[in-house]
């Protein structure tokens, strides 16, 4: 496997991989650097005037919309919206956040869904056609913790040990695990079915089968468990 180092912005954070461009969140400069994947060079980097301080992000492929939190707690019911071809045409979300800023933001594959998911217990599922809320879950489980979106549903984590699935159909919850202890990073398979779910209070990976939403085995890992992440070859 060969490596390449590309140099962006100030104290990158989160990221988000489409199949052409890379977005890296520049965190300590407030600005996204965007990364052309085939050559994987910066083809652009930029931040907004109005001291708007981007967190995390996700992007839209199909209508090439690019949705960032805000990283302020003075700002926290903001999400920007930005033209993915004009990063100089943005608009803003308000309004759908009830108290805290985004801790986590996901959207489903199909680009019809934002998930918002903020430091406490509240989610929010926004229809990205008319950027109108769809539904508000009180998750009732500490804090919300990671989030994911995959083909079938979307899962959310919590402190509290509770991974949720949220039905694409209704919108709502379909189903809860509940574990002894904090869960944080969600990863899945290439093929999704399978979850892995990091549980640092006992340094274990559980591993969830998508299709029955049952755990089928866990794993024990030396070390303090924090993030997680599966190679497209599966089980790597």
């Amino acid at each position: 496997m060969n490596s390449t180092n590309i140099s962006v912005g100030t104290g990158p954070d989160h990221l988000y991989v489409t199949t052409t461009k890379a977005f890296v969140v520049n965190a300590s400069e407030a600005t996204v650097s965007v990364i052309d994947i085939a050559s994987q060079t910066v083809e652009n980097t930029f931040g907004f005037t109005d001291n708007f301080r981007p967190a995390d992000i996700v992007v839209n492929s199909t209508d090439k919309k690019i949705y960032i939190s805000s990283g302020l707690n003075s700002d926290y019911d903001r999400i920007r919206v930005v033209d993915e071809n004009n990063v100089g045409t943005w608009y803003d979300i308000t309004g759908v956040l009830p108290e805290r800023k985004t801790k986590d933001v996901e959207i489903s594959p199909d680009g019809k869904y934002l998930f918002l998911a903020d430091e406490r217990t509240n989610l929010i599922i926004i229809d990205t056609s008319a950027d109108t809320v769809l539904n508000s879950i009180v998750t009732d489980y500490v804090r919300n913790e990671d989030g994911l979106a995959l083909s079938d549903a979307y899962y959310l984590s919590t402190t509290g040990g509770a991974l949720y699935k949220i039905n694409y159909n209704t919108f709502d919850v379909e189903s809860v695990l509940e574990f002894d202890g904090t869960i944080t990073t969600l990863s899945a398979t290439a093929a999704e079915e399978m979850l892995y779910v990091v549980s640092p209070t006992d340094s274990m990976v559980k591993i969830i089968e998508t299709s029955t939403f049952t755990e089928i085995s866990k794993v024990k890992v030396p070390g303090s468990l924090k993030n997680i992440a599966v190679s497209i070859s599966n089980y790597q």
